[in-house]
């Protein structure tokens, strides 16, 4: 239990009627109480993602199966945070799937992800503003010449004000 919590798992498993989950493992961070019902969860699941899971795991409870999903839950900070989960089935009584979950809180690693993808963009950006060169002016005529790069690299061309 120790172990789950340092590491953000929680496991739970929905019922085939996909109305009734129980839940294991501290869900504090997600969850002010525990939840017996799915709607408890699915009104913390991002609206972007709300649709997809819930197919998903229609689906699951009534053909099998197993997968694994990413999804945002917003916390009762009001932070969204990213959980990577990971499912299969078992038959059910009477009918149907159960469908079994791991649920783990993948925030910081996102986070760091998010962080490495825009130093990332930042020095392609860098290199390529390096590689463009230099440009041309010539002070009585007030214009200038750059590369496209520069131009592209700016957004815009390089103009000097008209003199009054």
């Amino acid at each position: 239990e120790m172990l789950a919590k340092a590491a953000g798992i929680w496991s739970w498993t929905l019922q085939a009627d996909c109305q009734r989950i129980s839940v294991k493992g501290d869900t504090s961070r997600i969850l002010e109480m525990p939840p017996t019902h799915l709607g408890e969860i699915v009104s913390r699941l991002h609206p972007d993602d709300r649709a997809r899971l819930g197919e998903t795991f229609a689906r699951a409870s009534q053909e099998g199966g197993s997968g694994e999903l990413d999804c945002r839950m917003l916390s009762p900070d009001q932070q969204w945070l990213h959980f990577h989960v990971t499912f299969q089935t078992e038959p059910a009584p009477g009918g149907g799937f159960l469908v079994h979950g791991l649920s783990q809180d993948v925030t910081p690693l996102r986070a760091a992800l998010d962080g490495a993808l825009q130093n990332a963009e930042r020095l392609r950006i860098a290199l390529e503003a390096a590689s463009a060169g230099g440009g041309e002016g010539e002070g009585k005529t007030q214009s200038v010449w750059c590369p496209d790069t520069v131009t592209r690299l700016l957004g815009r061309k390089l103009e000097f004000p008209k003199p009054d």
